[in-house]
């Protein structure tokens, strides 16, 4: 995994620098040993994982979707009279996985803009499978609910990414790319839906406080594409990444993980704002929805992206731990805090302030 190798590697430096008082032909042959050996544990890692079939990757790791829903989460509780029985209440419409559940996997997702019509969103998409069919990359491929398309692969065991979810590092105005990878078990979960799934397209009730379809009788269904002769489940040793990139002109240097520098950390503390209008803004938080993931909106965010702003804050004279603490509190008592957003609420924030 790309964080282990991240973290072995600090390991193996510091065990190289317990070696300092040695000859210099000593050490460097003991540094050679030492990542060859390291690199060999990767390689058959790596092998492990990726020699499988993708049914046998994803098999164990299966999570049910249910009325139409791209995430289990965002499923309206039932009333109470309906909590005795509430699996047999739902209508299981699909499945889906946790990309941090699946090792070495990576998905690249081309959302294409749904401005277009069909016929240029099909354009584009196939413009792009074109490609793939032409550089007879050995990868998966998924139809989106939208028309956009999912690209399984391989991640590079070399390669460090930042995370699991690298979104809209590639904009262009027919598409964006956003990339999953399993690079940090811990991190928040990110639900890839599978093929065969059916979706709709939900909106927030702000009066009813509940999820509804924005038009309940149009259904989006998620479809295998590419060669018949060997089933999207049946796919292994798929391409990596990299290649992948490679073949439809995309740049790898934007998805990797990069060092942020100190000039960097200092800039990002610079806050413009006294400790009086940093209480105005928390104080107005009451109307914002908060999800875990959230499309744009003027009334919607993340935790991570409110969290961020918040510990932020600690540059600004005057704010205090305590002040902190109370910004926080008064953010997990707004009403609109979706279920999964709120159970998320304080692990969020703990790895959060780690990185702040």
């Amino acid at each position: 995994m790309a964080d282990r190798l991240n973290f072995d590697y600090n390991k193996i430096l510091e065990e190289v620098e317990s070696h300092n008082n040695d000859s210099v032909e000593v050490c460097n042959i003991y540094i050679s040993s030492r990542f060859l050996g390291y690199l060999l544990v990767l390689t058959e890692d790596n092998y492990y994982y990726t020699s499988k079939e993708i049914i046998s990757r994803i098999s164990e790791k299966l999570k049910q979707l249910y009325d139409f829903k791209k995430l289990n989460d965002e499923i309206t509780p039932l009333e109470d009279d309906e909590q005795e029985k509430p699996v047999k209440t739902r209508k299981i419409t699909g499945q889906a996985i946790n990309i941090a559940d699946c090792p070495y996997l990576a998905i690249v997702d081309i959302d294409i803009n749904k401005k277009l019509s069909e016929e240029e969103r099909n354009l584009v998409r196939n413009e792009l499978l074109e490609k793939i069919y032409q550089s007879e990359l050995n990868v998966a491929l998924v139809k989106t609910g939208h028309g956009g398309l999912h690209i399984y692969c391989n991640m590079d065991p070399l390669i460090l990414f930042a995370r699991n979810s690298i979104v809209k590092k590639i904009t262009t105005e027919k598409y964006d790319v956003d990339i999953f990878a399993c690079v940090d078990y811990n991190e928040s979960k990110r639900c890839i839906v599978l093929p065969d799934s059916r979706i709709k397209d939900f909106e927030y009730n702000t009066i009813t406080k509940k999820q509804q379809p924005k038009q309940p009788n149009q259904v989006f269904k998620y479809e295998k594409l590419g060669n018949a002769k060997i089933k999207f489940d049946k796919k292994k040793d798929l391409n990596l990444i990299s290649q992948v990139f490679q073949v439809l002109g995309f740049d790898i240097e934007l998805i990797k993980y990069h060092e942020q520098s100190e000039q960097d950390d200092k800039a990002s503390q610079d806050v413009n704002m006294t400790k009086q209008q940093a209480d105005i803004l928390i104080n107005s938080l009451n109307n914002l929805i908060i999800h875990n993931y959230a499309a744009k909106s003027e009334k919607k965010t993340t935790l991570f992206k409110l969290f961020s702003s918040v510990n932020v804050m600690k540059a600004i004279a005057d704010v205090d731990l305590q002040w902190i603490n109370e910004a926080y509190n008064k953010i997990s008592q707004i009403q609109d805090l979706i279920i999964k957003a709120r159970s998320n609420f304080d692990r969020t924030r703990i790895r959060l302030a780690e990185r702040s």
